[in-house]
């Protein structure tokens, strides 16, 4: 993942046409006096924010020398106050986000070919904020004293030859949240792959029985001891599968989409709110989304660079024949 490939043009316009489609979906009566600046634009302080890992204050400087002639016909030269960009950034919905990142999802899939992507791997993570904390001198019960991180839950489509993936669904929550729960939570914004990968987090009979119910293929690591042997006819099935299928081993690929978010955007989130944090972990993610679409969809520019050069080469061609 280039960070460079994402201008902040293409953000504001993915981000504009985004929320044009979903106030037309989600049509609410707000009371009270209207916004002073529109949705579209704390969404894109917040993307360019998490694209350069930068602080609340730190994007409101760096947003003043890159507001776009766009956003300057709404609210002009204007860049919100630390207080009314936190404000609004904490009353954001998550569900806004979640939706952005489907989005992004079905539009890269359209251009990508869906027939491709057969597999969906499922998998948790966290990501730190607030403080930075040397979590490897804590052991045991202290560990868990530490509260200060989010937890990520992600849906990762990836093709056949497990080259590239695109993230379908996200979900958040405060830090030590059960994983399988959040998984329930989650609205899943492509069903049409067959098989679907999952460690032992994910162990949970209901859920599984959700997924064969539809027909997918569900590979999921079963837990069991020397004391806790698997009874249930589902678990054992599942099992089974795992324990035959080939396909299981390549679950370490969701990893690849994890680790390219962290390195490139940094496993630290540069807020002390709870709220925000988890809005900016998901943001980093529908950001690798939007990196995926610009890679498959190259910029006007760069197609018009290219006809250039092709129309030089030609009467050069030319002139030399002559």
């Amino acid at each position: 993942m280039r960070r460079i490939f994402i201008s902040p043009r293409k953000l504001l316009t993915l981000t504009k046409q985004f929320m044009k489609s979903y106030n037309r979906k989600h049509k609410k009566k707000k009371w009270g006096r209207p916004y002073k600046y529109p949705e579209y634009y704390i969404l894109y302080l917040m993307l360019i924010a998490r694209l350069h890992n930068l602080s609340i204050r730190d994007t409101l400087r760096y947003a003043r020398g890159i507001i776009p002639k766009e956003i300057r016909k709404d609210v002009g030269r204007k860049v919100p106050v630390v207080s009314n960009y936190w404000y609004r950034m904490v009353k954001m919905d998550k569900e806004i986000i979640e939706e952005f990142m489907i989005y992004v999802a079905r539009r890269y899939l359209k251009k990508a070919g869906e027939e491709a992507y057969i597999y969906a791997i499922i998998d948790g993570t966290g990501f730190s904020y607030k403080e930075i904390y040397p979590m490897k001198f804590y052991r045991r019960e202290k560990i868990k004293k530490i509260k200060n991180h989010v937890k990520i839950v992600i849906m990762a489509a990836f093709n056949k030859e497990w080259r590239k993936g695109i993230v379908i669904g996200i979900k958040s929550g405060r830090g030590y949240s059960s994983e399988i729960r959040l998984a329930k939570e989650m609205k899943i914004g492509y069903e049409g792959w067959e098989y679907l990968l999952g460690d032992k987090a994910y162990d949970d009979k209901k859920w599984m029985k959700r997924w064969i119910e539809k027909e997918k293929e569900v590979l999921i690591g079963i837990r069991e001891g020397i004391w806790r042997k698997v009874k249930d006819e589902t678990r054992k099935r599942v099992k089974e599968k795992v324990e035959k299928s080939e396909i299981y081993r390549y679950r370490w690929r969701i990893e690849n989409v994890n680790g390219n978010v962290k390195e490139k955007m940094g496993r630290h989130i540069r807020v002390k709110n709870e709220e925000i944090a988890e809005k900016m972990a998901m943001i980093g993610y529908l950001l690798y989304n939007i990196y995926m679409l610009c890679e498959i969809q190259p910029s006007y520019f760069l197609l018009f660079f290219i006809f250039v050069i092709k129309r030089s080469v030609k009467r050069e061609i030319i002139r030399s024949s002559i």
